[in-house]
């Protein structure tokens, strides 16, 4: 068992619980949901670019999760064990950073019909939305291949529903521009968080504009993107490509997610690229890969970016994660650090990443 300080506040996880174990078929998905939002007041103007602010004394703190699907079969669950049921292993983590950050890869669209097996048009209900509030996520990213399952009407209706639950929404589905971009302010800084939809060709001149003008604006920069394929390991050459592009552009930090599974890690320039934190909630059964994902925390102060990362699953509790045991998180950092373990500030051991500023 090992310990996160988000926000200077040490959580013990003391116990979790193993809720049940039910042999489901394979389900062929092509992305994953996360559905994101916050229990705390954020206020921020009704223009594209959004903005939070977060008192703290000299530290702010971030929980960065994978993708996170609240329709088909993980609705049937909410519905038989209520809504809170996909974050009742991790809901105090979530609860804990300052921002709680995921992909929500789907819609909540006024006419909601549950989503059926097998199908990929993704619609979420109102209570499941509220939910995630509730649970602690802050931060929605509306850049995947999803938040427009049901056109512009559903999208426009998830923001409206972001700005009812005071969560700040970033990202379109496939355009890169001013709405891609949330502001938020901690200790006299500002840091950028930019949401991409990279399932699609991106215009790399248009990234290029919106970096020099996010960076004007902003003292750290960091890029939550959707892409790479799905059930591969490792990275491909084009999230190689960008993420090393983003980086020559100054971004501080990338991190990814669409794969379903974790992928591997990379140092490059001195910045952290993290391929894929893969599966948060979804009703993937059919392997342990798309069963187990990670979850990113992050503590930043003027010195330099504190990362520890935390192994989940959900293969003895389907679509709720709960802390992998040592010994299987273990085995995930020994594959996904591989390349980046000679590094100084590299703690394969425990998970842990200084990246100075």
């Amino acid at each position: 068992m090992r310990f996160l300080n988000l926000g200077c506040i040490t959580i013990i996880l003391l116990a979790f619980v193993t809720f049940f174990s039910i042999d489901y078929p394979p389900q062929d998905v092509s992305a994953s949901t996360h559905d994101v939002a916050s229990n705390q007041s954020v206020n921020y103007p009704l223009n594209p670019y959004k903005e939070s602010v977060v008192e703290s004394s000299n530290k702010v703190s971030f929980l960065f999760v994978g993708d996170l699907m609240l329709g088909r079969h993980v609705e049937k669950l909410s519905l038989l064990y209520g809504f809170e049921y996909p974050y009742k292993n991790i809901s105090t983590m979530l609860q804990s950073a300052d921002y709680t950050v995921g992909n929500f890869e789907g819609t909540v669209p006024s006419k909601h019909k549950p989503t059926e097996a097998y199908t990929l048009q993704f619609s979420f209900a109102d209570d499941a939305f509220h939910q995630a509030a509730v649970s602690g996520f802050d931060i929605l990213s509306l850049a995947n291949n999803h938040s427009d399952d049901f056109g512009i009407d559903g999208y426009e209706n998830t923001k409206n529903l972001c700005s009812l639950y005071e969560i700040v929404c970033t990202g379109h589905p496939s355009a890169v521009g001013e709405e891609s971009v949330s502001y938020l302010h901690s200790n006299n800084e500002t840091i950028a968080m930019i949401s991409i939809d990279g399932t699609d060709k991106l215009s790399t001149t248009s990234i290029q504009k919106l970096l020099t003008q996010v960076e004007r604006k902003s003292d750290l920069q960091f890029v939550y993107i959707h892409w790479g394929d799905e059930y591969k390991l490792y990275n491909n050459h084009i999230q190689q490509t960008l993420a090393h592009f983003f980086i020559d552009n100054g971004v501080d930090l990338v991190i990814g997610h669409h794969p379903h599974v974790v992928q591997n890690l990379e140092i490059y320039r001195g910045k952290l690229v993290v391929y894929s934190l893969g599966n948060f909630v979804f009703d993937q059964y059919f392997s342990d890969d798309v069963q187990t994902g990670l979850m990113l925390g992050l503590e930043i102060d003027k010195n330099d970016m504190q990362i520890t990362l935390f192994g989940i699953e959900s293969i003895d509790s389907p679509s709720s994660p709960k802390l992998l045991s040592d010994d299987k998180e273990k085995k995930m950092f020994k594959r996904i650090f591989d390349p980046i373990d000679r590094y100084d500030g590299v703690d394969v051991e425990n998970g842990h990443i200084v990246i100075k500023r």
